[in-house]
């Protein structure tokens, strides 16, 4: 599922993928049914609301965010009061588009009864 689909740029690399865009008159936090992934780029500014509601019904969710909004301890509390965890952080390229900061852009998998370490792997350009 692809909850925050937008113009479609994630979909078009997800096949088959549900799309729940409010814009296109689907509400995630309505959404009840389980899903085995959710991969997105949540609104910053709700991420703990997404990440919240995302952790009810999939096993498998993939944000791309800045890589400090993983670090909050609520963040943290709710991943593994949820019996999930963080699976992999991937650093990414932060594309032109997005707004710019000092901030990292990464991919975080985030995986219900991962009790593995945490991968980090780099797939950034600018950092080789």
């Amino acid at each position: 599922m692809e909850p925050c689909s937008g113009h479609g740029n994630f979909l078009r690399f997800l096949p088959g993928a549900l799309s729940c865009e409010i814009k296109h008159g689907a509400d995630f936090f309505e959404w009840q049914e389980r899903v085995d992934w959710i991969i997105t780029n949540p609104p910053w500014s709700q991420i703990r609301a997404f990440l919240q509601h995302s952790m009810i019904i999939a096993d498998n969710i993939v944000f791309l965010m800045t890589v400090n909004h993983v670090w909050t301890k609520a963040r943290i509390r709710d991943i593994y009061g949820s019996g999930f965890a963080i699976k992999e952080i991937c650093l990414v390229e932060m594309p032109e588009s997005f707004p710019q900061s000092g901030f990292q852009l990464g991919a975080i998998h985030i995986a219900r009864g991962h009790r593995g370490p945490i991968q980090f792997s780099d797939i950034s350009i600018k950092m080789r």
